[in-house]
């Protein structure tokens, strides 16, 4: 099915309304981690906004890891692709 300007402005403002009560989340929680990556890969493929969707993934991934560095543990998320986000980070 094709999306028509009206679809893709609703999905749009979802992702919007979705990034703002995430932030309260860690940002190793997958569900925040799953959002970001999704809301790049919205970005990529339907705006078609390459810019935009690295700058998307590339900072969910800096601030996991961040986040973690300086709790000094490793990066492991129970049932989260990490090939994903080197996918989308590498567009």
């Amino acid at each position: 099915p094709e999306l028509s300007g009206e679809h893709v402005q609703k999905a749009f403002n979802a992702y919007q309304t979705a990034m703002v009560p995430i932030q309260e989340l860690s940002p190793l929680n997958p569900v925040r981690l799953g959002l970001c990556l999704n809301c790049a890969v919205f970005h990529q493929e339907v705006l078609e906004d390459q810019d935009k969707a690295i700058e998307i993934a590339r900072h969910a991934f800096d601030e996991a890891i961040g986040f973690n560095l300086g709790r000094g543990e490793d990066w492991e998320l129970e049932g989260f692709d990490k090939a994903a986000v080197r996918e989308v980070l590498q567009l």
